[in-house]
């Protein structure tokens, strides 16, 4: 399950809590992203028993949320449990309105080649903030942990994050020759060797840093086999990234201070890569920036058309008839009140005759059937206000004869020497 860390004072003022606000309180209020305080540091260690945090070297607190829901890639950042928590404090749901699918001025060309490597990229450009360093680390915290989970480990999706004062639009996705361009990669955190201390400065190409590079060692996998590799350059020919693995050190170094973001995502499905940018573009919105969309122009057919807008409208809706209410819940429950606890839990209600018409945020895509609308509603208004009922009924479970069938062909299957996956 995902856990991350986040600093508590950035943490307290994206959700609008004061600075004294016990953190008995807070573990309570973590329920609604189905959440809880962890009782170790990042490194294994003990939390100090005083006050439930860890104190990095500079001194600030900070605290570890461990996140029960694998359905919630929005969750899995400071900004999205803060957005959550303060929702449900004011009662209503936080807009955002840059969800658009209009063609934008901005664009991105994709190189039909692509198709068959890592067709999908999309991304946004945020204006009017200024990056510090815990927003800087925060958004850092949030990429690794949505590419390692949601993304598969840049398998699935991968995000970058530029200097978008310098890039110049429009940007060319395009594939190419693993020895055919040359650019100075991001150094690494670490040396490769120590006999072989990194060479600052030095340009390389796509093979060079699979080979030599500890993000191309990590992630080259992903590329393996391929003719072909894809490269992210602005239309004066400077390289953004080598994706999904590594930003060049000249536009791809993000730093505090700077007042202008692009921010890129690329993957093999294209709706993971417009929830990802969606959560993220909210993610900076919440800080203050402004969110300015970029199309990207496909030449070959996308599930969305040939030119894809992000951010881009995702949202989902769900028609959930009031009888189900109750009878999922075990009692009988207003609709005013249904429409009251599901805008509060950030998601969009209205009565449509004897049901509730459901509209999820563009930043989830989890309302798969009505009974993820009641969990909203349960969670939001608390299950410790449902009466606790015991069953009536006893039953004695026993394993379905498919299951038992299914047992005793894998045992044969074993017995041949076959390797189950």
């Amino acid at each position: 399950m995902p856990t991350i860390s986040v600093l508590k004072s950035d943490f307290y003022r994206l959700a609008g809590l004061g600075s004294d606000y016990p953190l008995a309180a807070l573990s309570d209020d973590l329920l609604l992203v189905k959440g809880e305080l962890s009782s170790r540091t990042r490194d294994g260690q003990p939390l100090r028993a005083a006050d439930g945090c860890w104190l990095d070297p500079a001194g600030d607190a900070h605290l570890r949320i461990e996140l029960a829901d694998t359905n919630r890639p929005d969750l899995w950042c400071v900004e999205g449990v803060a957005r959550q928590l303060r929702d449900h404090r004011t009662g209503r749901q936080q807009r955002y309105p840059f969800y658009a699918s209009q063609p934008a001025e901005l664009q991105i060309q994709v190189d039909p080649r692509l198709a068959e490597i890592r067709p999908f990229i999309g991304g946004f450009l945020a204006e009017g903030g200024q990056v510090d360093e815990a927003s800087l680390l925060a958004f850092i915290e949030g990429q690794e942990t949505l590419d390692r989970n949601f993304g598969r480990r840049r398998r699935a999706v991968s995000i970058g994050l530029y200097d978008g004062r310098a890039a110049r639009f429009p940007l060319s996705y395009r594939a190419v020759g693993w020895d055919e361009v040359r650019f100075e990669p991001l150094a690494p955190a670490a040396q490769l060797k120590e006999s072989q201390p990194w060479p600052a400065g030095a340009a390389m190409a796509p093979r060079e840093i699979l080979a030599r590079h500890p993000a191309g060692q990590e992630y080259g996998a992903i590329l393996e086999g391929a003719g072909l590799v894809p490269l992210l350059a602005d239309a004066a020919g400077e390289v953004l990234s080598l994706i999904p693995i590594i930003n060049s050190a000249g536009l791809g170094r993000a730093a505090p201070g700077m007042t202008s973001l692009f921010v890129e995502a690329t993957g093999i499905e294209l709706d993971q890569v417009l929830l990802t940018l969606n959560i993220l573009a909210a993610n900076l919105a919440d800080r203050g920036w402004s969110i300015r969309p970029v199309t990207a122009e496909y030449p070959f057919d996308t599930p969305r058309g040939r030119s894809v807008t992000a951010p881009h409208p995702l949202a989902l809706t769900q028609r959930v008839p009031l009888e189900l209410f109750d009878r999922v819940l075990g009692e009988h429950v207003e609709a005013a009140e249904i429409l009251e606890k599901l805008e509060a839990y950030g998601v969009s209600a209205s009565a449509d005759g004897d049901a509730v018409l459901a509209v999820s945020p563009d930043y989830r895509q989890d309302f798969l059937h009505p009974v993820d609308v009641i969990e909203d509603f349960a969670i939001s208004r608390g299950y410790a206000s449902f009466t606790p009922l015991l069953p009536a009924d006893f039953t004695v479970g026993r394993l379905d004869p498919l299951t038992e069938y299914e047992d005793l062909l894998r045992d044969l299957m074993i017995g041949f020497a076959f390797e189950e996956a």
